[in-house]
């Protein structure tokens, strides 16, 4: 089952949005003004999808929809009270339940949901959950640097913990690879919450949480079809990375070496080639077939001849992992000659072929 068409009405009391997916390139770019609503589309369809239905209670909204490759849909609406889903096929009207995450789900919706595998990737610095408003039972929500340290000493933690699970094992297996998913999806939150903490640190616990990469690079590498992910990881961070190789290696996982032979410490790398890293990794690693892939301005952090290539880097990815991928942007360097994989939320009938013609 696949998502084909995304659609919300009276967004904000404004705006109608209506956002087919491109089946072919199985990238779909939206792009539009400030506060137009593209964040808040990906923190939704993430939200129905992983239960995170409070958005919906927030959001001012009459009507969500997500349609499926079987001219089937599930349909949020939005009245005086809670939010309702109904799920509709051909025949109508299926089922109904009122949105509540402390109620259990019905077994249709689990069986949708067991089919659709949604994954948001921000890289922006609000967190999906506070993107509307903070959350007041976060401890210190308005205290960053006591935030970061608790953060740095949780992800620390857990990857003491599963290197110290998967030490000395020949092998790692594919669950291993999912547990230390979470973590880098950890360690992505820090970096997009807490930029400003990050670049003025000095804590060896985030350090300690990078220079770990190394073990699990290593590990991958005898793990059926880990290995060509291993080698495309580093041939595109050679795309893009100056002064400096990344190597790939049995022994030895992911290594980064100057161009006078010295090696190079993955902490010490920039924000942006770090970020390179970290996004790559969990879209090659952490990604199940067939999952849709939410990502939020991945311009962020990228020189702008990174930005012209990121889609060219992100169809190698898929064309390998078997994904789709609805992202938002502002950057016309993202998009760059792709206008054709975009839907424009200010003006969806936009006709950008003068725009494609000038990149031919």
């Amino acid at each position: 089952m696949r998502i084909t068409k995304v659609s919300v009405k009276k967004l904000f009391g404004i705006f109608d949005h209506e956002i087919p997916l491109n089946q072919d390139s199985r990238i779909t770019i939206i792009h539009g003004p400030n506060g137009f609503g593209k964040t808040i589309l990906l923190t939704m369809l993430n939200g129905l999808f992983n239960s995170n239905y409070r958005v919906f209670r927030q959001v001012s909204f009459e009507e969500f929809r997500v349609y499926f490759d079987y001219h089937e849909y599930l349909m949020i609406e939005k009245g005086d009270d809670e939010p309702g889903l109904s799920f509709v096929n051909v025949t109508g009207t299926n089922a109904a339940i009122v949105l509540d995450e402390s109620a259990g789900e019905p077994v249709w919706l689990k069986e949708i949901k067991r089919g659709i595998n949604v994954e948001l990737i921000k890289t922006q610095r609000l967190q999906t959950e506070v993107a509307i408003e903070p959350d007041p039972a976060q401890p210190g929500a308005t205290d960053s640097s006591r935030n970061y340290g608790l953060a740095v000493e949780d992800v620390s933690a857990k990857t003491a913990r599963l290197v110290h699970s998967i030490r000395g094992r020949p092998k790692i297996s594919e669950q291993d690879l999912d547990m230390f998913s979470a973590v880098l999806a950890e360690l992505e939150r820090l970096e997009s919450e807490y930029p400003d903490a990050i670049a003025e640190s000095t804590d060896s616990g985030l350090q300690d949480v990078l220079e770990r990469l190394q073990d699990t690079f290593k590990r991958a590498s005898g793990i059926h079809n880990q290995s060509r992910r291993l080698t495309m990881l580093a041939e595109l961070l050679n795309g893009h990375f100056s002064f400096k190789r990344v190597f790939t290696d049995a022994e030895s996982g992911l290594l980064v070496f100057s161009d006078n032979g010295e090696l190079i410490p993955v902490a010490s790398l920039s924000s942006g080639e770090q970020h390179q890293l970290v996004l790559f990794s969990k879209l090659l690693f952490d990604i199940p077939q067939n999952s849709l892939v939410l990502i939020d301005e991945p311009e962020l952090s990228l020189h702008v001849t990174w930005q012209h290539e990121f889609l060219n880097d992100l169809k190698r990815i898929i064309d390998l992992c078997d994904f789709d991928v609805l992202l938002a942007t502002h950057s016309p360097q993202i998009v760059h000659d792709k206008w054709d994989w975009m839907v424009d939320l200010h003006n969806p009938e936009a006709d950008y072929s003068d725009d494609v013609a000038e990149y031919a």
